[in-house]
Formats: structure tokens, sequence, C-alpha cells
């Protein structure tokens, strides 16, 4: 019966592949990659399935046995050093290949996958951290409430028994039960159980801690006392003496470097500072009315503010920002947002990109958006405009690399009315300002509103699903809940009805189930519209590990997923 039952799952787990690959349909659309340096990473995928990647980040993505993360339409899959597409975008997650084999998230399900894209073995956890060579090769799993760690081959070789875990470094891994921090090592020995109420991973054999005493620890687990100072959780590198309350700067090695009779932070680094760059140093730049307001960074680069305007300064004194701006905001990856009387610009580290002439400037994961003469428009972050000054307030970058734009008081058909449209994140204009309202892209599609009905666009612009329902929901397994003359049904992502607009409730699917209600009678759905568990309740709630509460004649009780009594509570 096992051998037969396991046989089932093996061609079940091939079908879903096969089905999955079959599914897969290509356009000229916008394709992310996972890259080491550059900050935006994007391609076309074509009808041929092959990625055009742009030259310049080429080789800057991340291989894994010859393969590379790519996200296309909000799911993730793997392309080739060619950019031909090995294994089609349909996973929710996915942990780069090691030893042949990657694990991927598909319908909320963990698998182990080979580099044909077959799947090979089912997880059976709640949660996976993938695994990286920087873990040792181990990753953490959890079961319930509790966290674990499974080897390279999915064998659990440290149990679920902490409240949280972080990923191992150097060795040791930081474990946490009821709030206490402690050490296990890889083979899940605890060098030191949890008893920290502040622990650092280990550096160069040492990791420091606090909690009744403080110091730190020896890879022995040794532990070697400092005597009455507090490790500050603003840096563990910093300790503050409980006998005077003086902060001193401690070494990887917990040799105090530097101590300032100070008990200010802000006076703190600016006697740092003042160290780093040596007083001679720091007079050939610097006024006697310069403060150091802020640190950033191993104290590497410092925030200056000198004669009441900011700059960035690294530790050798050399000028990075100049100290001309009444501010320095975002920061983020080298771009630094800077503001000058009340006008906003952008640096790349010392490279000024965008000139302080912005009423408005917030960076976005591809595109920067900024206003100008109350205008809205966007720019690269190579300082270019891809979308022109034209803008209302609502124009927004969107997920999957689209970007949703605004207008107010258009004339349109006889009326005089707001109206949106998209551009990718190219600046490529892909449906004009033609519907009065619109949301989010996600699996592809995003619903718009035209002639006060709901439908869904592709990425091209083109209708998917016509203008016909009151409210639609976001696809979620291919899934639309939507409403028509007040009824709800749902349908698929290539708009046909899963089931009719017949239901007065429809809640959002939860393990596979949906509740609706009809008449005042509430029961469950399934994926394919079957109604599984009958409308006969007067009140029910979502699954939760297999099992729901429902109401009958006024009792409640829990049954399974086939509709079966598990549990009646005792009156």
């Amino acid at each position: 019966m096992k051998i037969i039952k396991n046989k089932i799952i093996v061609l079940f787990l091939i079908s879903i592949h096969f089905s999955l690959n079959a599914q897969q349909t290509f356009f000229k659309e916008i394709v992310n990659f996972d890259c080491k340096f550059s900050y935006t990473n994007f391609g076309f995928i074509d009808s041929s399935k092959v990625i055009n990647i742009p030259i310049e980040i080429k080789d800057q993505l991340i291989y894994k046995n010859g393969l590379s993360v790519i996200n296309y339409k909000g799911k993730y899959g793997f392309i080739d050093r060619n950019g031909k597409i090995e294994i089609p975008c349909i996973f929710e997650k996915v942990n780069y290949f090691y030893n042949d084999k990657a694990v991927v998230s598909f319908e909320g399900n963990y698998f182990v996958i080979n580099l044909n894209g077959d799947f090979i073995k089912k997880l059976e956890y709640d949660d996976i951290r993938y695994i990286s060579e920087k873990n040792n090769w181990l990753a953490a799993f959890r079961k319930g409430e509790k966290w674990g760690f499974i080897d390279t081959n999915f064998v659990e070789v440290i149990p679920a028994k902490y409240d949280r875990v972080n990923n191992f470094s150097n060795g040791f891994a930081i474990v946490t039960n009821f709030n206490k921090k402690g050490f296990i090592n890889t083979n899940g020995k605890e060098i030191i159980s949890p008893k920290y109420n502040i622990l650092s991973d280990f550096d160069q054999g040492r990791a420091f801690f606090s909690g009744d005493t403080s110091g730190y620890i020896d890879n022995q687990g040794n532990e070697i006392l400092y005597g009455n100072f507090k490790i500050e959780t603003k840096n563990i590198f910093l300790i503050k003496d409980l006998n005077n309350g003086f902060l001193s700067l401690i070494d990887s090695n917990g040799i105090i470097v530097f101590t300032s009779r100070t008990h200010s932070y802000s006076n703190f680094y600016q006697c740092l500072f003042n160290q780093l760059v040596g007083e001679k140093m720091k007079k050939r730049f610097f006024s006697d009315k310069t403060k150091i307001s802020q640190i950033n960074g191993k104290y590497e680069i410092f925030e200056v503010k000198e004669n009441g305007y900011y700059g960035i300064f690294d530790t050798l004194g050399n000028q990075v920002i100049p100290c001309i701006y009444s501010n320095i905001l975002d920061w983020y990856g080298g771009y630094y947002t800077v503001k000058s009387t009340n006008k906003y610009g952008l640096y790349f580290n010392e490279h000024q990109i965008l000139d302080t002439i912005y009423d408005y400037l917030a960076l976005n994961k591809y595109t920067i958006i900024a206003r100008k003469n109350n205008k809205y428009g966007f720019i690269n972050y190579k300082g270019e405009i891809v979308i022109p000054f034209e803008y209302d307030q609502n124009s927004r970058e969107c997920n999957e690399g689209m970007i949703l734009v605004h207008k107010k008081n258009i004339s349109y058909q006889n009326d005089t009315i707001d109206l949106i449209g998209y551009y990718n994140i190219l600046g490529e204009m892909v449906t004009p300002l033609i519907y009065k309202d619109g949301k989010e892209f996600k699996e592809g599609l995003a619903p718009v509103k035209g002639n006060d009905k709901w439908g869904f666009i592709n990425y091209q612009g083109i209708v998917i699903i016509p203008f016909e329902y009151d409210t639609v929901s976001y696809f979620e397994n291919n899934i639309s809940i939507v409403r028509q003359n007040g009824k709800y049904g749902a349908i698929d992502i290539s708009g046909n009805k899963i089931t009719e607009c017949k239901y007065d409730n429809f809640f959002n699917f939860v393990e596979g189930l949906a509740i609706v209600s009809k008449n005042d009678k509430w029961g469950f759905i399934n994926y394919y519209g079957d109604e599984v568990i009958p409308l006969i309740y007067e009140e029910c709630s979502s699954f939760i590990n297999s099992e729901a509460m429902v109401k009958k004649q006024g009792k409640w009780f829990l049954i399974n997923k086939k509709g079966e009594i598990t549990y009646v509570p005792k009156n």
C-alpha cells in the first residue's frame, strides 16, 4: 500500500510539472534578474523563450550549476547563460541550485527539483529558509511554531525545538527560546544554551554577549567577561561602562580601541570622527562648529553637519557629498536623496545624478518618482527621464515592472473625469489614459475599470477579461473572486467562469477551500467551483490545519475537509 501511495505522489508531481510547462505562454514582456552589482536588473522575454539580457549585466547574473534565477509575472524560474529559459516561472519562491538540486515553493508547498525542473521530493514543512554556501549547507525549517535545520540531502539534522534561529555563520547559529539567545554548532550541539539578552554572530573566533554580565565567547564556549559593561543594542561593538556611563568602541577581538568621556551618542561619534580623520585633517576641512550627527556602516561614512548644512565624508576626511544641503534623506545602495532650499536631488556615492530642482523624490525598486512644477514623472537610476512630467499625484511604480500614471480632470466622452494608464519601467506606454481606475499587476494581469465595470489587462495593455464585473479581486492561484449583479462568483486567469455569480458572500481561498453563502446558509467550495462541503451551516470559519469551526442548530463543532465532524465541544 505504501509503494502504491508513493507512486501516486510521484505521478501527481510529474503531472503538475508537465501541465504547468504546457501552460506557459511567453510574450515580449519584462523579466527581472538576480544580479551581483546592478541596482536595476531587467530585460525582455520573447516568443522564442529567450531572454534579451542587457550586455552590461549579463556577466553579473548569479549562476549556480549553470542556471540563474529570473522573475516573470511575479513567479520565479531559471535561465542558462545564453538567456534560454530552462525551468519555467511557476514558483512563488526558489533557492539557487546546489548539488544539482533546488528547493522551491509551489502553491504553498515546498518541493525539491532537479536541473530539468522535475519535482523529485515534497518537503513536509510550514516554512523553509533556503540553503546557501554561507550557511554551511544547512537550511532552517519550521514545523508549527518551532525551527530546526536540514542538510543538502533534506534530512533533519537539528530537530525543530527553537522559537527562532539565525542562519549559520562560521559554523555557529544563534538560537532563541523564551527570548534568550544561545549558540549551536552544525551538529546541533548547544555550545551555549539560550541565556543571553543580546548575542552577536562569531567574528574571528569571538561573539559578544550581554545579559546579567557582558563580554565575549570564544569558539569553545568559554566566557571572557568585561565586568560592569553593557553592550548597546545600537551597535554590538559599542559598550557602555555602567560605573560611569562612558561609551567605548571595541574591535572584533574584544579589545577597547576607543573610549570617549561622554554619555551622548552624538558626542561619541564626534570624538570618534576626530580621532579617525585626525585633528590636522579635520581642521583642513571643517570648522569648529562641525557636528557629527550620524554614522553609517562600520565607521566608514559619516553624515556631517557644518554651519547648519549636511554632507557625507569618509573616515579619511574625503568628501563624498559636500556640506551644502539642508538635509540628507533616503539612502539605499549608495544612493542619497539630498535637499536644498526645499528642492531635492540625488547622488550615487560621490556623483551627483540629479540636480536639486525637484519638489519631491522617492526611490522605488526600478525608478525614481519625481515632482516638478506640480507634475509627476519617472527617472531611471542613470538620471534619465523615462516618463515625462505630465501626470498627477496618484502615479506610482507598480509591482511586476509596471508603472501606473494618473491625470485629473480629463475630457472624456463628454465628461471631465480622472483617468489612469500604464507604462513599463523602460518608459514605453502600455495603455493610454482611458481607464477610470486601476490597480497593481499580479500574476501578469491588472484589474482596470472601464465604462463603470471592471476587467483585466495584460502587460501589453490587451484586454484579457472584458469589463463586465462590479468588483474583482487580484488573482491568487489563478482565481479571482468577482461580483456581478450583486452576486459573487469566481473566474480563472483566462476569464472562464469557475462558478457562476450566485453567492451572497465569497471569501478568499484558505488551504484550497473558500467559504461561500447563499440564503443565509454557509459552506465551502474548492478551486473547481465544487461545493465540497454543502451550504447547510449557520456560520463558518476558514480552515486551519485542515479543520474548520462550523455552527449548526446553534452549536459549534469542528469538521475536516470532507465535512466529517472531528470534535464536538462539551457544553
